[in-house]
């Protein structure tokens, strides 16, 4: 996604190419069945508000599951998303989610993962060509 390797001791450089992170709720787990609905209620309403707020042209979900909660708790609708270009937007933003990197989902295999990372880089760079 940046013209150079990131890792932990440096990802606070990702704003210097136009990416933001973020989490819809702000603490850490080791699942996502410690998260309690009022947990993600209040920090989906928050994301939702930050998101329409800065106006990125593309919101990518690292994994399925935190992007249905997210459309659970904004817009009421039962999610039933699959990795990839999502149909639905977020303000003018187009919507991409990644399968989960988590340890947790091993399930879906590192080749698999990358794909789609690949994917979301080329439509990243698509955007800013924009």
């Amino acid at each position: 996604m940046t013209p150079v390797p990131l890792g932990p001791e440096t990802d606070d450089q990702v704003l210097r190419y136009g990416i933001g992170f973020t989490d819809v709720v702000k603490r850490p787990t080791r699942s996502m069945s410690e998260l309690k609905a009022a947990e993600f209620n209040e920090g989906a309403e928050v994301l939702l508000k930050k998101l329409l707020g800065f106006q990125p042209r593309l919101v990518c979900f690292n994994g399925i599951s935190g992007y249905n909660n997210f459309l659970r708790y904004t817009e009421g609708v039962p999610g039933k998303s699959v990795p990839g270009l999502q149909e639905r937007r977020i303000g003018h933003a187009k919507v991409f989610v990644l399968p989960s990197t988590s340890p947790a989902n091993a399930r879906v295999p590192l080749v698999e993962i990358v794909r789609w990372m690949k994917e979301l880089r080329g439509m990243a760079v698509d955007i800013k060509e924009e």
